[in-house]
């Protein structure tokens, strides 16, 4: 950890002492990007960890084998489909992302908490199907508008950049969720 922060620290430095740096530091003053790269780093800490939780659960407690629980989280993603390509946008342009991302992550925060009264002997239809559709809900519902609050935070030339920056707080924040 320590190496790793080192490390961190002289790209910062060398970054911040190049003419033409590969990651010019200026971004960070973008407006809105560092709401939006934290909003991206809790859906990764929440999303991917229920995802190979419900696994664990359908398989380990439910019994079913690796079929049927991956088909068993299948409306998920058709709920997660739908709602990003037709109720995000529209609740965007009628709410704005701000408010569209906070009702996601707020939507999904209680999809979460359903599913963590999962009873040990549960069932699939009572237990983990309604809430992990209202989590689907509010996935769908943050993940466009912080994405796209993200790149449209930076200048155009910029929007590479600040799209791998979202997206590398989205992958840190898996890898946290899961080892939290």
């Amino acid at each position: 950890m320590a190496a790793g922060i080192a490390l961190l620290g002289l790209f910062l430095a060398i970054q911040a002492a190049r003419r033409e740096p590969l990651m010019p530091l200026s971004i960070f003053r973008a407006p809105n990007l560092a709401a939006a790269n934290l909003a991206q780093l809790l859906l990764g800490a929440a999303w991917i960890p229920m995802w190979f939780y419900l696994n664990l659960y359908l398989q380990q407690v439910l019994g079913y084998s690796a079929f049927p629980s991956g088909a068993a989280l299948l409306p998920m993603t058709v709920l997660i489909m739908a709602g990003m390509i037709v109720l995000a946008p529209r609740a965007i342009a009628r709410f704005g992302p701000k408010a569209i991302t906070v009702a996601g992550l707020a939507i999904l925060a209680a999809g979460m908490g359903w599913l963590s009264l999962i009873r040990p002997g549960g069932n699939f239809w009572v237990d983990v199907l309604p809430a992990s559709l209202v989590a689907a809900l509010g996935m769908s519902l943050a993940f466009i508008p912080s994405l796209g609050t993200a790149i449209s935070s930076a200048r155009p030339e910029e929007g590479g950049l600040a799209s791998g920056i979202v997206n590398t707080g989205y992958q840190v924040g898996s890898a946290l969720g899961l080892a939290a």
